[in-house]
């Protein structure tokens, strides 16, 4: 390994197994192995704030088709399903609200007994201290995987035998295809082009792999990251086109690419 004992030392620590990749790519240097790990943490880092954006407005704008269809059903269907998720829900939303419902509540608990014993990040009394959990505590909890899993569906494939492969399973399959026609259709309407839900599953199953990725601090410099930044502005202009106007002109991803060190 080339470069000094102090970038050695660094890549040491932060694991052989980690960096090897860095210093293949980089001529088994110590010192632009770290050039290119440090890029990688921009990389990840601007990545991060986009897919935060989106998941943000994603639930927002599928919460808010929730609240839509819920006052257009006879008798109406609760509104607050996600803290009661057995209770007057209508189909088919009723088919995932336990899904969604009964891990976030949990995780809301948690959170709600952090604030209370003042255990948490916030100095002092939290301001919200002895309050009830409400409906924005559970939903700021569903993670973006349950989003996905509850409100977009695959369709089948064709197995060589002709019959039907489901995901995961048929009923599965039938009941998300009620709830994509029924709501996420709906939050996906407000942009100037409509998207399959083959398509919106698709670059769904993406931004979930890529956040888990990013949140597993996992290499990205093998990955074409813009090929999914465009994904994700794809589906993020079908919820608001507004919000991505607002921050792919600020985003920083574009800018990062160019200045990949293994390029230099």
């Amino acid at each position: 390994m080339h470069g000094s004992r102090h970038e050695q030392h660094v890549l040491q620590t932060l694991g052989e197994q980690r960096t090897e990749k860095y210093l293949t790519q980089m001529g088994n240097h110590a010192g632009r192995a770290l050039t290119l790990y440090r890029w990688d943490l921009q990389l990840s880092a601007a990545l991060w704030n986009l897919l935060s954006v989106f998941e943000i407005v994603l639930r927002n704008k599928i919460c808010k088709a929730i609240d839509e269809w819920s006052d257009e059903q006879e008798p109406q269907s609760n509104k607050n399903w996600i803290e009661h998720p057995t209770c007057n829900v209508s189909f088919p939303l009723s088919k995932v609200s336990q899904q969604i419902a009964n891990r976030a509540l949990g995780k809301a608990r948690n959170a709600k007994g952090i604030r209370d014993n003042g255990t948490g990040l916030v100095e002092g009394t939290h301001p919200r201290k002895g309050q009830p959990i409400n409906r924005d505590d559970i939903i700021a909890q569903v993670t973006l995987t349950q989003w996905k899993e509850a409100f977009f569906y695959r369709k089948p494939t064709i197995r060589p035998d002709g019959t039907r492969k489901y995901y995961p399973n048929e009923t599965t399959y039938t009941n998300l295809k009620s709830v994509y026609k029924e709501i996420t259709s709906r939050a996906l309407s407000s942009g100037p082009k409509s998207i399959s839900p083959d398509r919106a599953s698709f670059i769904m199953h993406h931004a979930v792999l890529l956040r888990n990725r990013i949140s597993r601090q996992e290499s990205l410099i093998d990955i074409d990251c813009s090929i999914y930044r465009k994904e994700i502005f794809e589906l993020l202009n079908c919820l608001d086109p507004n919000v991505l106007q607002y921050f792919s002109a600020s985003d920083p991803l574009p800018e990062i690419l160019k200045n990949d060190p293994r390029s230099k």
